[in-house]
């Protein structure tokens, strides 16, 4: 059981290594988010197959240089708690917002 995890723990670090590649090229070429995505994916990506990671950063180096703009990550619960924040001046108009 200890080799086990073990073999999980280096393949994470590993492949977390590989994961620098997209990391490093979205720095680099002003697409952050999809940089820290690829490390992330690419770390995740391990514990199903050893050699998805490598196919993961391959895709994502492939993307960043086609892409565009960088991508925006808006988590569920934050863009909940901004959409509720918002409901009481949903009723109100320009004029009487203003102070």
């Amino acid at each position: 059981m200890g080799r086990f995890i073990t073999w999980y723990i280096m393949m994470l670090v590993c492949d977390a290594l590989i994961g620098l590649i997209p990391f490093g090229l979205g720095k680099y070429l002003g697409k952050p988010h999809l940089g820290q995505l690829g490390l992330i994916l690419c770390s995740v990506s391990a514990l199903l197959h050893p050699a998805l990671p490598l196919a993961v950063a391959v895709a994502f180096v492939i993307g960043m240089c086609i892409a565009k703009n960088d991508i925006r990550i808006i988590l569920p619960i934050i863009a909940a708690r901004v959409s509720r924040a918002a409901i009481p001046f949903q009723g109100l108009s320009a004029a009487a917002l203003k102070v």
